[in-house]
């Protein structure tokens, strides 16, 4: 999933540090260290709360992440949009489709859920701003990463951006997919792919959207076992 499906399916009311922590793996990306943070550790919950919160929401990220890619929502999504590049035409020009599919799907997943819930947006960033950053830098040093230097630099651009919003604009969205594909070291869309870009897009947030239910219930049933 990314950023803020995490957020919207799994956030807690009033735990602003288990909220961040929903999104702290992917965020974490960006600090040199572990490729992973390390959930095993335990961090008492009396002497240290928030590490303790930041610490179960990174284990639920990680689990829902796990169950999420195993979906048949996340199957039939994937797939219907690499039909949507053929019928389309995309042009293929060093691209991966399995993977640029899963990208726009995830992307698309978080454009949908904002179009729906505006407010829950403006709470996901309020969480993260109610945060210390040197309480989550501390965490995950503690974790295996070093969250001072690349980490801190994209925590405070994306508060200060809130480029999420901007997730609703197609051509905010193909700069979005671009940054995804510089940072795995992939060509970014030229303009003829840029072209047909859009049509993709709009037809699988249409399919997306009507298939939504879907995915909620997976979640919940999910979340009984």
């Amino acid at each position: 999933m990314n950023y803020f499906a995490h957020y919207y399916f799994d956030h807690k009311e009033d735990n602003p540090y288990y909220n961040a922590g929903l999104v702290l793996p992917d965020f974490a990306r960006s600090a040199a260290g572990n490729k992973h943070i390390n959930t095993s550790l335990e961090h008492d919950f009396t002497l240290q709360p928030h590490f303790f919160h930041l610490n179960e929401g990174s284990k639920q990220h990680y689990a829902t992440d796990g169950f999420f890619h195993n979906t048949p929502f996340f199957s039939h999504c994937t797939h219907f949009i690499e039909d949507l590049f053929v019928k389309h035409n995309f042009p293929k020009d060093g691209q991966r489709f399995w993977f640029l599919s899963h990208i726009l799907f995830e992307l698309i997943l978080d454009r949908v859920l904002i179009q729906q819930h505006p407010q829950k947006l403006d709470d996901f960033y309020t969480a993260l701003r109610q945060c210390s950053l040197k309480t989550v830098v501390d965490f995950l040093a503690l974790s295996g990463k070093d969250g001072s230097d690349r980490f801190t630099k994209f925590w405070n651009g994306f508060l200060e951006a809130q480029y999420l919003q901007y997730y609703l604009i197609d051509e905010k969205l193909l700069y979005s997919i671009n940054r995804v594909l510089t940072r795995a070291k992939q060509p970014e869309l030229n303009e003829a792919q840029a072209l047909a870009f859009i049509p993709v897009v709009h037809n699988a947030e249409k399919e997306i959207a009507a298939q939504l239910p879907t995915l909620e219930k997976e979640i919940e049933a999910f979340r009984l076992k």
